[in-house]
């Protein structure tokens, strides 16, 4: 399935794979739903494709953390699914209820050789059963170490 970039004005440029019509897209409303998308050309060809918001890239990942919300007084164990520079998905292991717009203080460690810990403060996007997906809300401190270990 083809992959649509979107611009930082939410447009995006469709062409279709049968006669290559070109058509440019607001893909505003497509931004809080499903991202796979069947689209239909004059021509009548139908074709599927993602829409991709994301500016940087994400690395999947497998590292064991824990988060602590410090506005419920809870704390848990995770597993960190994926990372990029703007933030991370993450499973949550226990049964507290992690919401949206929460702030969590989240700590892991790197699978490098220097194992570097990262401590950070998110706040969570989306949830989805025990699936958490944040952006990074505090200093970011750790972006060099991250740079470097997104690039390796």
């Amino acid at each position: 399935m083809k992959k649509i970039y979107v611009n930082d004005d939410n447009q995006a440029t469709i062409i279709c794979p049968k006669c290559a019509f070109t058509k440019q897209i607001d893909m505003t409303n497509f931004k809080n739903t499903q991202k796979r998308v069947k689209g239909k050309c004059r021509c009548g060809e139908v074709f599927g494709f993602t829409i991709e918001f994301r500016k940087n890239y994400r690395k999947k990942v497998r590292l064991a953390g824990e988060y602590h919300n410090n506005g419920k007084g809870k704390k848990g164990e995770i597993i960190v699914e994926d990372l990029s520079m703007n933030g991370i998905r993450f499973v949550n292991l226990g049964s507290d209820q992690i919401s949206i717009d929460d702030k969590l203080e989240v700590k892991f460690k790197l699978d490098n050789q220097m194992r570097s810990e990262i401590n950070i403060l998110v706040k969570v996007i989306w949830v989805k059963d025990k699936m958490i997906g944040t952006k990074f809300s505090g200093p970011k401190s750790f972006k060099s170490e991250l740079g470097f270990y997104l690039r390796t």
